[in-house]
């Protein structure tokens, strides 16, 4: 929903959040101010050619638990699809990105705009010159890249990657199930950032956005409660 949302001005968004608002229970309202306040766009995910559906609904799952809002899919060879199931609805709360354009490649075209907009990728990857997540710099934005389910990220995500990183581990199996990996690195990163002050908090457009979209997902029927206000704007 948020293309219907670009052309409106701070202010009318505001009278916007508050129409919609005014159908939700406090309760409800209260939960969605809480979780945005710890919602961030500082680490951000990359899922490159996932393709079992399980994986991808335990990942979006894993972002929302820890706060992370913005997910980007890449899919050159395998299309993203996710369990509802298992993902508990977590895709209504996350903004999720689709790299699917035909002819290209997917990877570059995503992590080429990732850079531009100030984000060092970093593939998870057991390749030697890895580094642990402890190792691994948080002062600036982190695009966290995982590969698909048999073979890992692409040569395409190791050669544009800022830094890559690993989970150590003690015992003869060499790397975690990819949604469980992912879960572990983000609890690590969130922690990282905690005790290094870093800010993450959302800007207060995106904020503003964020609440807008969730008071919709809250709703029995978003798409006519948005026409209908939209309307009145």
């Amino acid at each position: 929903m948020t293309q219907e949302l670009d052309s409106l001005g701070t202010q009318e968004k505001q009278v916007l959040l508050a129409k919609l608002q005014s159908h939700l229970i406090d309760d409800r309202i209260e939960l969605i101010d809480k979780v945005c306040s710890e919602r961030t766009e500082h680490i951000c995910l990359v899922l490159e050619n996932l393709y079992q559906e399980h994986n991808a609904s335990a990942i979006l799952r894993n972002a929302d638990a820890f706060g992370i809002q913005n997910i980007n899919v890449i899919e050159n060879d395998n299309d993203f699809a996710a369990n509802k199931e298992v993902s508990m609805s977590a895709h209504k709360w996350l903004d999720i990105k689709a790299w699917n354009e035909s002819k290209i490649d997917n990877t570059v075209k995503c992590l080429s705009a990732l850079k531009k907009q100030g984000y060092k990728i970093c593939a998870t990857s057991l390749r030697p010159e890895s580094i642990t997540l402890d190792e691994l710099p948080v002062d600036e934005p982190i695009a966290l890249c995982f590969g698909t389910e048999l073979t890992g990220l692409s040569e395409v995500a190791h050669e544009m990657a800022d830094y890559m990183t690993y989970i150590p581990m003690n015992g003869f199996i060499q790397s975690f199930n990819v949604s469980v990996a992912s879960a572990l690195s983000l609890s690590h990163l969130r922690n990282k950032m905690k005790r290094k002050n870093i800010e993450h908090a959302l800007s207060p457009e995106k904020t503003l956005d964020t609440k807008i979209n969730w008071s919709l997902s809250s709703m029995k029927r978003p798409e006519t409660m948005l026409e209908y206000y939209l309307k009145q704007l």
